[in-house]
């Protein structure tokens, strides 16, 4: 009997240990997604010609914070798709961390470079229809990303 109750300890605390993991894990994935967003957003909107806007207007604020939501759609859709995945593994969430920071900084640099309106005037689109593209070529590379690294189909305690 003694024995087996050690068994049960030994095997609590272990699914303990396993389950503050999941928590960190989870944290560290929610937490990066928030930071990010907020990087890209004020990336974004730094970039931006302000020199023609009325700030003085009631609900100007309002305008670009709902101008900044563009940018950081892929964080908002990665990060709902990287929420279902519980895995306890720090190496995967960690690579999956810097996929989101080196895809951050290519976006990033798109932004600060102007090749957004480099790619709409070449396409000869509105520049937030090609906004709207590269967030979705971003969205899907994330949630590939999130796929392919979180995705643990067998989840066991060894």
């Amino acid at each position: 009997m003694e024995a087996h109750d050690e068994t049960e300890k030994a095997r609590s605390g272990l699914l303990g240990r396993q389950y503050d993991k999941i928590v960190f894990c989870g944290r560290l994935l929610l937490w990066s997604h928030v930071a990010l967003a907020l990087i890209i957003a004020f990336t974004f909107l730094s970039t931006r010609d302000y020199s023609h806007f009325a700030w003085w207007h009631r609900g100007s604020g309002s305008f670009q914070l709902v101008r900044a939501l563009i940018p950081m759609s892929p964080y908002l859709v990665s990060g709902i798709l990287a929420s279902d995945f519980d895995t306890a593994a720090p190496a995967r969430i960690y690579a999956f961390c810097v996929i989101l920071a080196l895809g951050t900084g290519v976006i990033g640099w798109t932004y600060v470079s102007h090749w957004v309106e480099a790619f709409s005037s070449w396409l000869d689109v509105p520049f937030y229809v090609a906004l709207l593209m590269f967030c979705m070529v971003q969205a899907m590379a994330f949630a590939l990303a999130a796929d392919l690294l979180l995705d643990v189909e067998n989840f066991t305690i060894e």
